[in-house]
C-alpha cells in the first residue's frame, strides 16, 4: 500500500497535460467509435440490400408474392400471387385475384414480384 511520502508529487503543468491528454485520448476512441459504427451499419445494409433485393419496382397491377412467416419451417414461406391495387411511398395495398381488398398492409420487404412458369408444350 502505498503512503503519502511514496506518491509522487506532480506540477499543476504536468498535470494539466495529463488531463488534455486523457480528452484528447477520449476523442480518439470515440472517432474510433463512430468510424467503427459507421462501418458496421454499411455491412448490414449492404447485407440486407443483398437478401432483399428492392431495387426490383413494384407498381400498382403487379402480380407479387406475400413473405409468410407464420407457416411451419418446411412449408412455403410465400403465398400469393397478389395484385398490387396502391402504392403509398413504402406501403403496399393489395388484393386477391378476384378483386377482393386485403385488410393488411405490406412494406416491400414482405413482397417479391411474382414470376410465373413457362408453360411445358410437351405431348
Amino acid at each position: 500500500m502505498q503512503t503519502p511520502s511514496d506518491i509522487q508529487q506532480y506540477t499543476e503543468d504536468e498535470l494539466f497535460k495529463f488531463r488534455v491528454g486523457q480528452f484528447y485520448f477520449r476523442k480518439q476512441q470515440e472517432d474510433s467509435a463512430k468510424e467503427t459504427q459507421r462501418r458496421d451499419r454499411d455491412h448490414q445494409k449492404e447485407v440486407f440490400d443483398k437478401r432483399y433485393d428492392t431495387n426490383v419496382p413494384i407498381k400498382k397491377g403487379d402480380l407479387v408474392l406475400v413473405y409468410d412467416a407464420a407457416t411451419n419451417k418446411m412449408g412455403l414461406n410465400w403465398s400469393g400471387p397478389f395484385v398490387v391495387r396502391k402504392v403509398l411511398s413504402r406501403i403496399y395495398y393489395l388484393s386477391n385475384l378476384q378483386g377482393i381488398p386485403m385488410k393488411r398492409q405490406y412494406t416491400r420487404e414482405m413482397l417479391k414480384p411474382f414470376v410465373a412458369a413457362p408453360l411445358s408444350t410437351t405431348k
